[in-house]
């Protein structure tokens, strides 16, 4: 057997007993481990730990942590091999890296991102199949559409054929396009309006409203400021001092203090009900004396806005979660009043919570077998219709979809039913239908 130079100690018979520093045995043979590993597994050199500047990842991985991904969930030799959900590892550069995948694609390859289905209203890119596009675009950049095919219009990155502009917001600076981008001070723009920071708030996020901080008195909980709440006395073996009633007091035993017709104060863990003593939620660290609601929790549970201390939700569509509760989606979800977050349906307006299908669509659209579809308005280059679909359609126009759609400029001439050239005017060549 070839002595192995990478050994420390072999047998008589040449066969490696212990590899130098820095290798592992696998086979009989000594095998380097990761460079970066400062100390390794000795039976398949895994790192256990790395040298300052690098980051212990899965599978005995030492990555340097200018290069760690936070998107990133696996690694193979310090290289990102799988990343979390909706982004995909690109090959394309330097470096391996997680991509998010288009906003409208439902269906991808994980390590393309390679679009394999769009979402309703959309079409895989003929240009960069990892993009996802309006089916009305004519011309787009990436994900983004900039002129839509006639009759449509662009309203919010969607070609639509109906627009109902809305009113300029109040306390709206800068309205262009049917839009408000900007908000008069102390104002912060939230879901297209001009929301008024709140006055409880120190410091405030400018791109939300959301308080940052408080003043002195208040505390901040899931962007907003509330009163501090004062810490319940606790709870203690020793019997309390008999209370000090009269001949009309009443008769309850979580009352601490009574008065000659009502309870004036309760003991810890109760909250003064107009007269009555009543159990707080035993989910409530601190809670309001007048309302009984609970305004902090136990380890473990988290404040809702009804006052309530519930175990937190996590909900993998959410964007930002504040002790439990979800203050906006992701991208193509939307929040509903139960404070989840739901797929948005393209054209959609309200969804059916029980099915997830669509329950009414924006206006200019008609619900069809629970998807919304175009209501027909005849195009100018349409001359009959039957109204519900075009039926004849200028020259230079073919049918397409019930609508008229313009046939390539380059075309001298072309088929009614497809718009596929047939031929072309002088200087172009015909290649597939396409001049």
């Amino acid at each position: 057997m070839q002595f192995d130079p990478n050994c420390a100690y072999s047998a008589l018979n040449g066969e490696c007993i212990t590899c130098a520093y820095g290798y592992y045995q696998s086979d009989y043979k000594c095998l380097q481990s990761n460079l970066q590993c400062k100390t390794y597994d000795l039976s398949n050199g895994e790192c256990l730990t790395c040298y300052d500047g690098y980051d212990l990842r899965n599978q005995g991985s030492c990555v340097d942590v200018n290069l760690v991904d936070p998107n990133c969930v696996h690694y193979t030799n310090s290289t990102c091999t799988q990343c979390i959900r909706d982004f995909y590892v690109n090959t394309t550069g330097k470096l391996p890296k997680c991509v998010p995948v288009s906003s409208a694609c439902e269906v991808f390859e994980p390590t393309t991102g390679v679009c394999k289905g769009c979402r309703i209203g959309f079409k895989v890119s003929s240009v960069d199949p990892r993009h996802c596009v309006d089916e009305n675009c004519m011309i787009y950049n990436g994900d983004e559409c900039q002129t839509c095919r006639q009759p449509f219009f662009l309203f919010n990155n969607t070609c639509t054929i109906v627009v109902i502009l809305p009113k300029e917001p109040r306390n709206c600076t800068v309205f262009q396009n049917s839009v408000c981008s900007s908000c008069i001070p102390n104002y912060f723009l939230r879901n297209g309006s001009c929301i008024k920071a709140s006055p409880l708030c120190a410091t405030v996020d400018p791109r939300t409203g959301f308080c940052l901080s408080c003043y002195s008195g208040y505390t901040l909980n899931a962007g907003s400021c509330v009163i501090t709440p004062i810490q319940a006395a606790p709870v203690t073996t020793t019997t309390p001092a008999a209370p000090v009633t009269s001949a009309k007091a009443i008769n309850d035993t979580n009352c601490k203090i009574k008065g000659d017709q009502a309870c004036k104060e309760c003991y810890p863990g109760y909250w003064l009900n107009t007269s009555i003593c009543q159990a707080v939620n035993s989910q409530c660290q601190t809670f309001d004396n007048l309302t009984g609601y609970c305004t902090s929790c136990y380890p473990g549970y988290a404040l809702t806005g009804r006052g309530e201390c519930k175990i937190p939700v996590d909900d993998p569509n959410c964007n930002n979660n504040v002790n439990g509760k979800c203050l906006a989606c992701k991208e193509s979800f939307s929040l509903g009043a139960d404070g989840t977050c739901s797929r948005q349906i393209n054209l959609c307006a309200t969804i059916d919570k029980a099915t997830g299908k669509c329950a009414t669509c924006f206006p200019g659209y008609k619900l069809v077998d629970s998807k919304c579809v175009v209501q027909f308005v005849p195009s100018m280059y349409c001359k009959k219709n039957d109204g519900k679909v075009c039926l004849e359609c200028a020259n230079g126009f073919f049918i397409k979809n019930g609508d008229c759609q313009q046939v390539s400029t380059l075309c001298e001439k072309f088929n009614n039913v497809t718009g596929d050239c047939t031929s072309c005017f002088t200087g172009y060549q015909l290649i597939g239908g396409t001049c």
